[in-house]
C-alpha cells in the first residue's frame, strides 16, 4: 500500500511517519470473521522497526488470532520495497455484533 494523503496539509512527512501512519490498517486487512458478525477493535498498537523504511510502497504480512475469552492478536511483518523492516502487533477485544 502507499499512503495517498499527507498527515499535515502542506508539510513534508518523513518516510517513517508515512509508514507508521498506515500500520493501524493491519487489523482490517486480515480478518478471522466477517465484520458483520463480530467487532474486534484493537486496544493498542506496538511497532518495532530495525531499519529506516525507504521508497513509496509498504507491505503488511498479517495474521489474526482469536482466543476463547474475547481477546485476540493481530501480528504483521512490515516491509518496504527492499524487504522486511519490522513488526506490528495489536491486542484485540472480540465481541459479537
Amino acid at each position: 500500500m502507499r499512503p495517498q494523503h499527507p498527515l499535515l496539509e502542506g508539510e513534508r512527512v518523513s518516510t517513517r511517519s508515512r509508514m507508521l501512519g498506515m500500520t493501524d490498517f493491519a487489523n482490517g486487512i486480515a480478518t478471522r470473521v466477517a465484520p458483520e458478525a463480530a467487532l474486534y477493535p484493537n486496544v493498542d498498537l506496538t511497532a518495532s522497526i530495525f531499519r529506516e523504511p525507504v521508497g513509496e510502497w509498504f507491505g503488511l504480512d498479517t495474521s489474526v488470532s482469536f482466543g476463547a475469552d474475547g481477546t485476540g492478536l493481530t501480528e504483521s511483518v512490515l516491509s518496504d520495497e527492499t524487504g522486511p523492516l519490522g513488526t506490528v502487533s495489536q491486542t484485540l477485544t472480540v465481541r459479537p455484533r
